[in-house]
């Protein structure tokens, strides 16, 4: 059952809030594509109930993710992991939401499931640099355990410009600088998975789809 959820900058979305039973101290929030391009959850701004307009650049939908993050914090109390999960254009945004800094006892992990590399250009109206550096910044950040996910045959971006592209972020995680001190500082975890015969949509190869669960389990329970 969804919500129609009044965010602090008066902004309605809706959400889909689902309780663990027992209750948890974890809490996931999943970002799901660009509902103007199909699929079947009408969350994000503009799609479904959700009121307001796509901003194209992403820049109002971060802000949106930020309250809602502060809005399910209030709601699921005594949270100690935050799980940020986005796939496809969910995935830029997740990007652009730092590790919690308060409270400093909540653990933030992301997961960027078919992160859109190939239509980054178009899907943010030509913003690509700003979601590179953000991502960057996140996954230098020692504070941050990130895992990615891509099929081999993502529709929309080919295996060698994933490849490429993951394994910089994976040097990226390594290089963490203290700013306070100059020395390096302990990497936020970047973890990186290739699914064979996976695609940008999933459904279509059931194997490809489970190896994928599969993996995203073992990852949490390692957190």
């Amino acid at each position: 059952m969804s919500d129609l959820v009044q965010l602090p900058s008066g902004h309605k979305v809706e959400l889909v809030l689902l309780r663990s039973q027992p209750a948890s101290s974890q809490l996931a929030i999943l970002l799901h594509p660009w509902s103007w391009l199909g699929g079947n959850m009408n969350d994000p701004r503009g799609v479904g109930h959700s009121k307001g307009w796509p901003s194209l650049t992403g820049s109002q939908e971060a802000q949106d993710l930020r309250e809602v993050v502060q809005w399910a914090l209030e709601k699921v109390l005594n949270t100690q992991h935050l799980l940020l999960i986005g796939y496809s254009h969910g995935s830029l945004i997740t990007s652009q939401h730092p590790p919690l800094s308060t409270p400093s006892e909540i653990r933030t992990s992301y997961i960027l499931l078919s992160y859109p590399l190939g239509p980054r250009a178009w899907l943010t109206l030509f913003h690509s640099k700003s979601y590179d550096e953000a991502l960057n910044t996140l996954v230098r950040d020692p504070k941050a355990h990130i895992l990615v996910i891509y099929g081999d045959r993502d529709e929309f971006t080919g295996v060698e410009g994933y490849r490429e592209w993951s394994d910089k972020l994976e040097v990226l995680g390594k290089e963490v600088l203290n700013v306070n001190t100059g020395r390096s500082a302990s990497a936020g975890r970047v973890s990186v998975s290739c699914i064979e015969g996976g695609s940008h949509f999933w459904a279509q190869n059931p194997n490809a789809t489970e190896e994928m669960l599969n993996i995203v389990q073992r990852w949490l329970d390692e957190r």
